[in-house]
C-alpha cells in the first residue's frame, strides 16, 4: 500500500524540525559566507590532507629511525590492494597514520616531546580539532 499523502507531509514536517533544531531556523549572513567558503573549498582540502599524510608516510617509511610506518596508502600496508579498488579517488586514504619510534620509552618520549606542530595527548577522544596530535599508546596504557 502507497504512503498517503498526510504521512508524507508529517514525515517531511518532522525532517524539516528536525533540520531547523540542528542548524538554526535561519543562519545570518556572515555564518553562511563561511559555511559557502568552507563547503567551497572541501573537496581540496580534503585531498590535500591525503596527499600531506601520504608524503608524510613515505617520509617515515625511509627514516632509520622508525621501525614501522602504518596508512592505508602505502603499497606495504596489507590492504592497499583493496582500499586502491574500493576508493573512488587516487590518494585518498584519510589523513591519520600511526608509526613506531626505534628505541626504549625514553626516546620515544624525547621525540614527541620536540614536535613542534603535533599536540601531545593523553587520550585523543578528548580533543577534537584540525589540528595534528600525538598519542603515546605505550605510555598510555602501562603507565
Amino acid at each position: 500500500m502507497p504512503p498517503s499523502y498526510l504521512s508524507l507531509l508529517l514525515r517531511s514536517t518532522l525532517s524539516w524540525t528536525q533540520l531547523l533544531r540542528d542548524i538554526g531556523a535561519c543562519q545570518n549572513p556572515f555564518g553562511a559566507f563561511l559555511l559557502l567558503q568552507g563547503l567551497e573549498t572541501l573537496s581540496l582540502r580534503a585531498q590535500r590532507h591525503c596527499d600531506n599524510a601520504l608524503a608524510l608516510a613515505q617520509w617515515l617509511e625511509k627514516n632509520e629511525h622508525v621501525s614501522w610506518v602504518s596508512y592505508l596508502g602505502l603499497p606495504s600496508h596489507p590492504s592497499n590492494a583493496l582500499a586502491q579498488k574500493l576508493f573512488r579517488r587516487k590518494n585518498a586514504f584519510g589523513g591519520v597514520l600511526s608509526f613506531g619510534i626505534k628505541g626504549d620509552a625514553k626516546t620515544t618520549s624525547k621525540v614527541v616531546d620536540s614536535l613542534k606542530l603535533a599536540s601531545n595527548l593523553a587520550n585523543v577522544g578528548m580533543y577534537i580539532s584540525s589540528r595534528s596530535q600525538t598519542l603515546r599508546v605505550w605510555l598510555a596504557t602501562n603507565e
